[in-house]
């Protein structure tokens, strides 16, 4: 199962729980890239297409229809960002990835694991 979620800002599923199939040979990162893909999202990525994989932003109608500020992130998740020093801001242009709303943003990601 592949999903990919943005609860935490106040969104909800960018792609919603799926089923994929693995083929010899792949990556994960090969099969985020066919869910990606296959959701309409674009994405942007450093390392490579291997295990130095790191998605950096992902683009598309689904993101676009996100808020730009913090107005929907959970009340709870806004105070313990303050309480460590995390100043907010806001997203940038028209896609969702690393730095936004605040320095302390990423993605969470599996482990690139390659399937013999």
């Amino acid at each position: 199962m592949v999903s990919i979620e943005d609860f935490t800002i106040g969104g909800g599923y960018l792609v919603e729980p799926v089923s994929v199939d693995l083929y010899e040979g792949e990556y994960t990162v090969d099969v985020l890239l066919r869910v990606l893909e296959n959701a309409g999202l674009s994405y942007q990525y450093t390392g490579d297409l291997g295990p130095k994989f790191y998605l950096a932003s992902l683009s598309g109608e689904k993101v676009d229809a996100l808020p730009r500020d913090t107005s929907l992130v959970p009340e709870l998740l806004l105070s313990a960002l303050d309480q460590n020093g995390f100043e907010l801001g806001t997203r940038d242009g028209n896609t969702l990835g690393e730095f936004d709303y605040t320095r302390g943003s990423g993605w969470m990601y599996c482990v690139n694991n390659y399937f013999p």
